[in-house]
């Protein structure tokens, strides 16, 4: 795959450009995304996104006005910093799913919630496939989805732990505020934390109400 991956819709005249940077185990970890339009798309056009692993197209609908920005954000180290939180939320996880203790943790900046909790087992001795096989076994599969129950479960009982032992970073909400006023943009997050998670993280420092 090439660093960008460019994919045309000629019908609605939309150029995108995916700038995906790879690791071991991982899903793009994709950053900005900038969409604008090479001719006006009608309302209920459909935007042409490139599939980070297949390179094939996925088709979104989009049922409101014409968008000429599409502005991507991570979550984690650049809106900000709840890491404290989470590992405990992956201790109590992993704990609950395991019947172990979470001893050692890997690195998460950058990673999705499944790999770090395939490379947590493989750290701490559960076996249980890796994320990087094609089949982590149906054991593993299983017990990543109890995890990833668990995950959002011990997440949203810290809530309230968010801002204390969590910050918003600076200038995020002054720069989710500016790109939110920008004529014809819409702006949304790519993160490796479940959906809950992520809602959990924007909600809490007041970011939820600028993306879509």
């Amino acid at each position: 795959d090439s660093l960008i991956d460019r994919k045309r819709n000629v019908r609605d005249g939309i150029h995108c450009g995916i700038a995906p940077c790879f690791g071991p185990f991982s899903m793009a970890r994709t950053f900005i995304v900038a969409c604008r339009h090479l001719a006006p798309a009608p309302p209920g056009g459909t935007v042409a996104f490139a599939g980070v692993r297949s390179g094939r197209p996925i088709a979104i609908p989009w049922k409101g006005p014409a968008i000429h920005r599409l502005v991507l954000w991570n979550i984690d180290l650049t809106l900000v910093d709840v890491a404290r939180v989470s590992r405990e939320a992956y201790a109590e996880a992993f704990r609950r799913v395991t019947g172990r203790p979470l001893v050692a943790l890997p690195q998460l900046a950058g990673r999705s919630d499944s790999e770090i909790f395939f490379e947590c087992a493989a750290l701490n001795d559960v076996a249980c496939g890796s994320a990087g096989s094609e089949h982590a076994g149906q054991g593993g599969q299983e017990l990543l989805a109890r995890y990833v129950y668990e995950l959002g479960t011990a997440f949203a009982a810290r809530r309230d732990l968010l801002t204390r032992n969590g910050r918003l970073l600076p200038g995020a909400r002054e720069a989710a505020a500016a790109t939110a006023a920008l004529p014809g943009a819409a702006q949304s997050v790519v993160t490796g934390s479940i959906r809950a998670n992520a809602a959990e993280k924007l909600a809490a420092f007041g970011l939820d109400g600028y993306f879509d």
